[in-house]
């Protein structure tokens, strides 16, 4: 992830490149997914939105096909002094793609929770994915 500052407003930069490892001609680069998020500041916490797209550009089996595009949105609140909670919600969708790949509709819902235990432990959650 890369945070930057342009025309007066925060952004995150996140570049993933899954590599699968499988039986053989299934291993190798997947499909590469890249996002810009521009983060506002609230008084009960932050928010963010932007575009998310996935470069069908995978190799050896892992790849969807695919081109996809869709928004992406979230949010945090940590007005409370040992508890942060949001969601974060990534959408994509099919937009261009090999004739024979299936058409993708994905909504990624990913739950925010952190508790402070106090003496430098917490506790969060992970995510879970809609289909």
């Amino acid at each position: 992830m890369l945070p930057f500052f342009v025309l007066g407003t925060n952004h995150i930069f996140r570049v993933t490149q899954p590599f699968v490892t499988g039986p053989p001609g299934r291993t190798g680069a997947a499909d590469t997914t890249i996002f810009d998020l521009m983060v506002f500041g609230a008084p009960w916490g932050r928010w963010w939105g932007g575009p998310r797209q996935l470069a069908a550009n995978g190799c050896c089996g892992t790849e969807l096909g695919e081109v996809e595009f869709g928004p992406s949105i979230g949010f945090v609140n940590n007005s409370m002094k040992t508890t942060s909670f949001g969601l974060f919600m990534q959408s994509y969708f099919s937009l261009a793609g090999k004739d024979n790949a299936a058409d993708v509709g994905v909504i990624n819902l990913q739950p925010i929770f952190s508790h402070q235990l106090g003496g430098g432990r917490s506790i969060s959650m992970g995510s879970s994915k809609l289909v």
